[in-house]
């Protein structure tokens, strides 16, 4: 008997292992054999089995209730140690439910179950502490937990928590403002992911590095990496996949389409009214936006989400008080760069030539204050009753720079050589800009007709009016560029040609724009036949293959956990 259970145990252990590598084909006989049987130690590892295939094929798997692995506590070492994987798959699967208190649960029970096993259990639970700090935001605490996991991973053979311990300090260098930082921990993770080929710890660190790309002004690559993530990635993953894919400006549609049958959770819900959000704004269904970016700051408020959430909102809705800095300083003019989270957000749907470009408006009211409102909050702010400046279509626009600029300034206004070099971005000489800026305020009075005047005092510009303003400010606005990027992001390669169609703007515009791109590296050329297609990829990013297979578990029954 002790033979047979020795056997039956070490199937159980080295099947998890090729599990967790992707390999299905030897997990039916197993999980057969051991449901056959009710030691302790079998049914621990059926928990763990299952937990596994929660995450690649739900159908057959059960996140496993707390209670089953908590029965576990006193129990043999190895059916704490297959009690132990059952708490980390069912933490993971919290993690992308977006499920904080369930996240720190699993880590509480993974932590009662691991005194006396091995140093390698001992680690795996400590990567479930990692990430129950991660979810009660005690971030210094949870990269240090990282960084002391790095240290002791290679020397235990343990890859997976490898992966997932630098992914998690990009993570936290996110959230810590140190964008630059975080982008090599996330290339690094990627990398490892790429070479270990563990699927999930390659979802987890391929949706971290595109993250760390959208933050670092790189949304284009961001797209590039979640686009060939979408078809492989398993149902668990869609939810938060899907919030970085509309983040970084991707197609709400097609984001609703890949959670279409994905089932209701923390994460698929709040991609879901983030997909409903976008698709409002871009309808112009004011009353619709308002109340679901009201729903979307209550409701996300995940660790994973909560800041992108929240500047969202407060770059979308005027009278939210800013969540930092970084998103005051940009509502009030005193940077143009998007807030990081938002990068991917400062692009339009591709409506064609007669639509606006600008990502941003600044929303000027009688009393003199001026805000900037991000595009996607137009319809739903308190704008009632505004003169709405119309966006010219000069490239530089500097009639609505140079109104932005005064409208932001408030009542005190600005010195004129201030507000020449922040609409022209060089220093004001007067003796060779005097002239020109002169033309530009007389054009920009022109603009103002009867709703407003720029009064000039002691060498100071103000803007005045006695109603409201709602003023395109194209320093914040997307170019041709931005939209060739990210359709080359979506569809991999294309044409001068394809893309002049698809964006419905001139062949010389779209060859103009590709050859940009091409000498600053940001696309690559490529040969075909008589014509040229213009790549983007990702240097680091390697696509993962797709090793999920559902007929190697042909026989298997669903599963209570």
């Amino acid at each position: 008997m002790a033979d047979a259970l020795d056997a039956l145990w070490q199937a159980a252990h080295d099947c998890h292992l090729h599990v967790e590598a992707g390999d299905l084909g030897r997990l039916g006989p197993v999980l057969r054999a051991l449901e056959g049987t009710e030691h302790p130690v079998a049914r621990a590892w059926v928990l763990a089995l299952r937990a596994q295939l929660v995450l690649m094929l739900p159908r057959y798997g059960a996140v496993p209730r707390l209670s089953r692995i908590e029965d576990f506590v006193e129990g043999p070492p190895r059916a704490r140690a297959g009690a132990i994987r059952a708490a980390r798959d069912g933490l993971l699967a919290a993690l992308l439910a977006f499920d904080a208190p369930a996240v720190t649960a699993y880590a509480k029970v993974a932590a009662q179950l691991v005194p006396g096993l091995s140093d390698g259990d001992v680690l795996t639970t400590e990567m479930c502490g990692a990430w129950q700090h991660f979810t009660s935001k005690q971030f210094e605490d949870c990269e240090n937990r990282c960084a002391e996991i790095i240290a002791r991973a290679p020397k235990l053979n343990a890859a997976r928590t490898m992966v997932e311990a630098q992914a998690l300090r990009a993570l936290c260098r996110l959230l810590d403002d140190t964008t630059e930082q975080a982008l090599a921990l996330g290339r690094r993770a990627s990398l490892a992911a790429r070479s270990e080929g563990i699927p999930h710890a390659e979802f987890l660190a391929h949706g971290v590095l595109a993250r760390s790309r959208r933050y670092a002004g790189q949304s284009h690559l961001a797209l590039r990496i979640l686009e060939a993530l979408r078809p492989v990635v398993t149902a668990p993953w869609r939810g938060w996949l899907a919030w970085e894919w509309l983040m970084s400006g991707g197609d709400p549609a097609s984001a609703l389409r890949d959670l279409d049958s994905t089932a209701s959770n923390f994460a698929t819900d709040s991609a879901r009214t983030l997909a409903a959000l976008l698709q409002a704004a871009m309808s112009k269904e004011g009353s619709a936006a308002g109340e679901l970016l009201e729903t979307l700051g209550t409701r996300a408020t995940f660790a994973m989400i909560e800041h992108d959430a929240t500047c969202l909102v407060a770059a979308a809705s005027p009278n939210t008080p800013s969540p930092s800095t970084e998103v005051e300083a940009w509502r009030y003019g005193a940077q143009n760069a998007m807030p990081r989270a938002l990068d991917g957000l400062r692009l339009r749907g591709d409506g064609g030539q007669d639509e606006e470009s600008a990502a941003a408006y600044v929303l000027y009211t009688a009393e003199g204050r001026g805000s900037r409102v991000l595009h996607w909050g137009l319809s739903s702010a308190p704008t009632g009753g505004a003169l709405r400046i119309k966006q010219s279509k000069r490239a530089q626009g500097r009639v609505e720079t140079v109104l932005s600029v005064l409208a932001l300034a408030g009542p005190t206004g600005l010195e004129e050589s201030e507000c020449f070099a922040a609409t022209y971005g060089f220093p004001f000489v007067p003796e060779l800009h005097r002239g020109v800026f002169e033309v530009l305020l007389h054009r920009a009075r022109a603009t103002l007709g009867d709703a407003g005047s720029i009064h000039k005092h002691d060498e100071r510009l103000e803007l005045r009016s006695e109603g409201s303003l709602i003023i395109p400010d194209p320093r914040v606005s997307q170019l041709t560029r931005d939209r060739v990027l990210r359709v080359l992001s979506e569809k991999g390669q294309a044409s001068a040609k394809e893309m002049a169609k698809h964006l419905g703007i001139s062949l010389r515009s779209a060859q103009g724009a590709l050859a940009q791109l091409s000498e600053q590296g940001a696309c690559e050329t490529q040969k075909q036949g008589r014509s040229v297609a213009y790549v983007v990829e990702d240097t680091v990013f390697s696509e993962p293959t797709l090793r999920l297979r559902a007929d190697q578990l042909t026989g298997l029954t669903t599963f209570e956990p």
